[in-house]
């Protein structure tokens, strides 16, 4: 307690003075916010991001013709947000699909930002956030983490698609090497260092052991491949022949229904979607102020009612299908690295809960999934000497 009344009134003025800081500037005295959501929160977090990074291209110096490549990017990822939120809310298996098209426009972001020559501490906080927001929505709660999770080891099909997907990623590098080659003659060196990427990421896939984590990060980083292909390409509108030709390749890699990972469970009863009210780490990258207060309670009110814990079933009844069944849902744990049991429902292809399972079910065949490294962020100029795939496995 203050003795003189002199010190007494510089201790009341710093009190004052500490309150109207608070006032002022609330997350001054806020705490942290919680580094934990689910899919719903992660999707939030994500538009917040992709908000905040168009409202900072408004800024002086930002808002002129040098940035409109970015901000159509920002405004179609934007808007396949919106439609991602509205497919999870409706627990429509085309949120799948959607996730892909969010990939792929996020893809095209990470290369159009360093290309407009412009700086900006916020813009590349927010783009930075929503790269790490949407990478832990896709690698956590899309078609490739459902099917990590049943674990298991490539059907003959699966391998059959993979090597496909392998095949035509070698021919589509050539491709590049050649696009590579001629960029370097005229000095462009933005388009050697984008196309360099993209080849390292393709070989990558071309040259990726047969397994089942590898097909998955393959089929993750194939839709990162086209992305910035596509932003590399309208960047580089000219028309010959080794453009031609590497168009070719990509547009085959995209509609070429044999190539690459099916996911064929089915999903349309809402009974199969409480594994996305599971919740995970928010990753270091996203900034505290893009995980707004109120963004949990906006996506609950969104998202429906918590249905049964039963995460996913076959096409048919008939169908045999491998899956974890009992720990996905059942125990958050579970979908935070921890070692997972899959057990193999054989005879009518639905999934069996571990709290029913019968005495035979000791018998089962099990596996464990493990995860691989984790990835980088947002690819920067130096990302082109990187030549191993970007783990979906955040």
């Amino acid at each position: 307690m203050p003795r003189s009344g002199m010190t007494r009134i510089l201790w009341i003025a710093a009190v004052l003075v500490a309150m109207l800081a608070c006032i002022a500037a609330p997350g001054v005295c806020a705490t942290a916010p919680a580094r934990r959501a689910d899919a719903y929160k992660l999707v939030q977090i994500a538009e917040d991001a992709c908000r905040g990074a168009i409202h900072a291209l408004q800024a002086p110096g930002l808002g002129g013709p040098q940035s409109e490549p970015l901000r159509s990017a920002l405004q179609r990822m934007g808007d396949s947000l919106a439609e991602i939120q509205a497919r999870l809310n409706e627990r429509d298996v085309r949120f799948f699909d959607m996730l892909s098209t969010g990939s792929r426009t996020l893809a095209e972001v990470a290369v159009v930002w360093p290309r407009t020559g412009l700086t900006d501490p916020v813009v590349d906080r927010e783009i930075r956030s929503l790269d790490a927001a949407f990478g832990k929505l896709r690698n956590r709660y899309g078609a490739e983490w459902l099917r990590f999770q049943a674990g298991q080891t490539l059907s003959a099909d699966e391998l059959r698609r993979f090597q496909a997907l392998q095949a035509m990623q070698a021919a589509f590098a050539a491709r590049l090497t050649i696009l590579i080659d001629q960029a370097r003659l005229a000095g462009d060196a933005a388009t050697v260092r984008d196309l360099s990427l993209l080849r390292n990421q393709a070989n990558a896939i071309a040259q990726a052991p047969p397994t089942l984590d590898e097909m998955l990060n393959a089929e993750v980083v194939a839709d990162a491949i086209q992305g910035e292909y596509d932003a590399v390409r309208d960047a580089n509108p000219a028309d010959n022949a080794e453009w031609d030709g590497a168009d070719q390749v990509a547009d085959e890699l995209r509609t070429d229904p044999s190539v690459g990972f099916v996911f064929t469970a089915d999903l349309r009863s809402a009974a199969k979607w409480t594994y996305a009210r599971v919740e995970t780490d928010v990753p270091a990258d996203v900034a505290d102020a893009d995980i707004r207060s109120n963004a949990l309670d906006e996506a609950l009110a969104a998202a429906p009612s918590t249905a049964p814990p039963v995460l996913l079933e076959a096409s048919r009844p008939d169908e045999t299908f491998t899956q974890d069944t009992g720990a996905l849902v059942d125990d958050a744990e579970a979908m935070e690295g921890a070692e997972m049991e899959t057990e193999i429902v054989e005879e009518t292809g639905l999934p069996l809960p571990a709290t029913a399972a019968p005495a035979a079910a000791k018998e089962l065949v099990t596996t464990a999934a493990k995860e691989p490294a984790a990835p980088t962020g947002v690819p920067s100029a130096t990302d082109s000497q990187k030549p191993l795939l970007r783990s979906f496995l955040l």
